[in-house]
């Protein structure tokens, strides 16, 4: 398709993640639940990683500060904490760009694979599948995990599979900052 198909469609794509993303606020700013067991959980291992870090003990204590999970989805929450502070929106902060990869590199992947005015809605579709919708507004590591899986299957298409250094070598970076956010990641 040409390049104003593409141009299109990347459109149509974005007001369907500012729809999304915007019910997504209204809803975090009328959801008075207080995070329970495992989300619970993942915001403590936010908040020790910030309190080391602001104590100076990061570096020293870095390994042992999160004992089951790797430690990039908590180092993005401890940077939202230190911004944020304790704030209702933290979740869905901390999950953004997860959701934003996952709803994009599944419309980039289609558009690959088949280049059709309809790709933007599998991009959108994804992001508002039951459990991501509802795992997107809690502090768990699944939407980043499923964002990363995302941008690395189209990384992985788009290498032609690994024919391509630059792209293939994209494709390591992604499957890293996979492993470094949940091990089931592989």
């Amino acid at each position: 398709m040409k390049d104003g198909a593409y141009s299109t469609a990347r459109a149509d794509w974005w007001v369907g993640l500012i729809v999304v993303v915007a019910v997504h606020f209204v809803w975090a700013s009328l959801n008075r639940v207080p995070p329970a067991w495992d989300m619970a959980h993942h915001q403590i291992m936010g908040w020790s990683f910030l309190n080391a870090a602001e104590s100076g003990n990061l570096v020293a204590g870095f390994a042992g500060i999160s004992d089951y999970y790797p430690p990039l989805y908590y180092l993005v929450e401890a940077g939202l904490l230190a911004g944020l502070g304790a704030s209702p929106y933290l979740p869905l902060f901390a999950n953004l760009p997860g959701l934003i990869m996952l709803g994009y590199f599944t419309f980039r992947a289609v558009w690959l694979a088949v280049p059709s005015p309809w790709a933007p809605a599998a991009g959108i579709l994804a992001m508002l599948m039951p459990l991501v919708t509802w795992t997107s507004r809690e502090s768990l590591l699944d939407v980043s995990v499923a964002g990363l899986v995302s941008l690395s299957i189209y990384l992985l298409l788009k290498s032609r599979c690994l024919e391509s250094r630059s792209v293939a070598f994209m494709f390591g970076l992604s499957t890293a900052a996979g492993m470094l956010t949940k091990w089931s990641f592989a």
